[in-house]
């Protein structure tokens, strides 16, 4: 396994969980400004576990995702920014991961669930969206889906939503459920080839003739 291309601190959350089986970060003991943080350090985990196709730590990370998404996000019924994944954290997911994974799953459902629709109104809100288009365009399929069913179900009830394969659940102290790694009886996911890291739409604008 060769983790040249991998920074320090995702890599030392790997070995946190080879060791213990979990990512020690506890969203009720976060302040919410620490939140996108964190979301930053789970990306990052998460692409290097698609990328050697760790199935167990993918769904840990995104029961992980799911704790601070219904403990923080949706704490008292405010449904706001303050504790979302950034926009710069999304576009990280969106370059470096194929369509259809749970992580693109959970940073759209996010977007749809939790934060207010009053923040699709702001004139900051189009230009943000444009910048990553294909998120806006899951956004919009998914705002769509929403009003579109009745009744629409939260995919937030339950984490199983943002899981790939087989795998046991466990009552924990942040989430409803958690998964107990089991690195020998993992069920492959669909068959996917990660796509090879490429530079933000940002650097791509600058870099640009």
């Amino acid at each position: 396994m060769d983790l040249e291309d991998d920074d320090i601190e995702t890599f030392e959350l790997f070995v946190q969980w080879l060791y213990i089986g979990k990512v020690d970060i506890s969203p009720s003991l976060c302040a919410t400004a620490a939140i996108k943080g964190h979301f930053d350090e789970l990306t990052h985990l998460y692409v290097l576990a698609d990328k050697y196709n760790i199935v167990s730590l993918k769904n840990h990370v995104m029961d992980v995702c799911f704790a601070f998404a219904r403990k923080r996000g949706m704490t008292a019924g405010k449904r706001s920014l303050a504790a979302a994944p950034r926009l710069e954290t999304i576009e990280y997911v969106y370059d470096n991961t194929v369509p259809g994974l749970p992580m693109r799953q959970f940073m759209v459902a996010y977007y749809v669930w939790v934060i207010s629709p009053e923040w699709y109104r702001q004139e900051n809100a189009r230009s943000q969206l444009r910048a990553i288009p294909e998120f806006g365009a899951d956004v919009a399929i998914a705002l769509a889906s929403k009003f579109d069913d009745h009744p629409s179900v939260s995919p937030f009830e339950d984490n199983s939503s943002f899981h790939e394969g087989t795998i046991v659940k466990t009552e924990t102290e942040d989430s409803d459920t958690q998964e107990t790694p089991a690195k020998c009886q993992q069920v492959p996911p669909k068959s996917h080839v990660a796509p090879a890291r490429r530079p933000s739409s940002r650097m791509r604008q600058q870099v640009s003739p």
